[in-house]
Parts: C-alpha cells; structure tokens; sequence
C-alpha cells in the first residue's frame, strides 16, 4: 500500500532537488532485504530448536513467535523502499516490493511447512487436523 501511495506522489516531482546525487540510496533496501534473509531465518529456526521436544501446545506458541518476528523482519527493507523511493523519485526501486510479498507468500503457514519447522510426529499431526 505504502509503495502505491508512493508512487502516485512520484508521478508529480521528486523530492530531491536538480542536481542532488545521492543515487547510492537505491541499494539500502536491496542490502536490507540480502541481510536480513539468513538473518531472519537464523532466528527463526533458533527460536524453534528450543521446543522440538515439547508438547504440541508448547510448539505452536513458539511458532506463532517466531513466524511473526521472521516476518516483522521483511518490512524493514519495505519500509526503507518506500522512503527511498520518495525521497529520490525513484519510482523503479519500487519493484523491490513486490520481491518481498513474494517472500511472505513463500513463508505463509501451511500444514506440510509448519509440520517441518516444528519437526511433528504423524499422531502430532493427526491431532491437528483432527
């Protein structure tokens, strides 16, 4: 949302004045969103190893935690975007927004994916869809 509102304000005048050079800022967000990849999902698996051998109340309390900061992770290089994006007028760094909702779908929670993550045993997994 942020990056449509960004856009439609782009379209009149950028906010940098003529003959301002401080192009460099288009890679902060591409060098946010590389960082923080390995970095969230180091944290997200460390925060999980703790309770693999808990019960499965247990687990999924420590999944819910760790699938909201992994992902409370990826706004920041959507944040740094849209502010970028604003101050240069540069409209084209706003395809990096479309990568990063790429890597929420690609992490929603599904069955298969949370049953790997939690390291669920078939009767843990049974209890589920029960």
């Amino acid at each position: 949302m942020g990056g449509l509102i960004i856009f439609s304000l782009n379209m009149n005048q950028p906010a940098v004045g003529p003959g301002q050079t401080i192009d460099y800022l288009i890679y902060v967000p591409l060098l946010a969103m590389v960082m923080i990849l390995p970095i969230s999902n180091i944290i997200y698996t460390q925060m999980l190893k703790k309770h693999y051998s808990k019960p499965l109340t247990a687990k999924f309390e420590a999944y819910k935690g760790a699938f909201i900061l992994r992902d409370s992770l990826f706004e920041i290089p959507g944040i740094l975007t849209c502010i970028i994006a604003y101050v240069l007028g540069n409209n084209f760094i706003l395809i990096i927004i479309p990568a990063i909702l790429l890597q929420f779908y690609s992490n929603r929670p599904v069955l298969k994916k949370i049953s790997y993550d939690l390291r669920l045993t078939p009767e843990q997994e049974k209890e589920i869809l029960a």
